[in-house]
């Protein structure tokens, strides 16, 4: 349910985007989706782009025609794989044509959109792995991911979203040596072996704050 009547949430997206503040806006159901990009796309044709990289939290159910607007508005899907429950379950909710429209990865990819990955913690568990699984082995094939698209959505793309792309969400020089070592190779293993991967290190700032490789076999 909304908790803005339609004119009066395209009013407060336009002045939070007159006055340069990004918004992140949760949008679960493809409706919500689309007020949130028609606000957006209101605001950037009365005031300009700004560079502003606004945000839609969850965009679980999208129509194919609102995928297509992610990358030309430059709007961020902030998304956490793992919310959506399994195929029965989003067919039960939602019905088979509209269930294909859960998390469509590989499209908003296509059409140029920026994915930034989370948990959703609480909510859902805040190991990256699970999501990671779901990303390469999701039950519709046109939308799965590859490890290498899966993995960079969860690093670079989370540092673009707050503009710190150019500090980390990549390994190079002169970046911020936050890192972790995993037990397993993600891009070698069988994907049901993903969930079974361990972090052995975090590195934060290029010095190890968690050591688990003696736990480890």
């Amino acid at each position: 349910m909304a908790q803005y009547g339609e004119e009066e949430f395209y009013a407060l997206v336009d002045k939070a985007h007159a006055h340069g503040y990004q918004v992140g806006v949760h949008a679960i159901g493809d409706k919500g989706v689309h007020w949130v990009l028609n606000a957006i796309e209101r605001a950037q044709k009365k005031h300009g782009k700004k560079g502003l990289r606004h945000r839609v939290e969850h965009n679980t159910v999208t129509t194919f025609e609102d995928v297509k607007r992610y990358g030309k508005l430059g709007v961020v899907a902030s998304m956490q794989p793992n919310i959506t429950g399994g195929e029965m379950y989003r067919r039960t909710r939602l019905g088979i044509e509209r269930a294909r429209r859960v998390d469509m990865w590989k499209s908003l990819l296509k059409n140029g959109a920026m994915i930034a990955w989370g948990s959703d913690w609480q909510v859902s568990p805040l190991n990256p792995m699970f999501n990671l699984f779901q990303l390469v082995t999701r039950y519709y094939k046109e939308e799965r991911l590859t490890m290498a698209e899966a993995i960079k959505y969860y690093t670079y793309g989370p540092a673009y979203a707050s503009f710190e792309e150019d500090i980390k969400g990549t390994l190079e020089v002169g970046k911020l040596a936050d890192m972790v070592v995993l037990s397993q190779d993600l891009f070698s293993i069988d994907p049901k072996d993903i969930t079974k991967t361990e972090v052995l290190y975090t590195i934060l700032g290029g010095k190890i704050v968690y050591d688990n490789s003696s736990g480890v076999q």
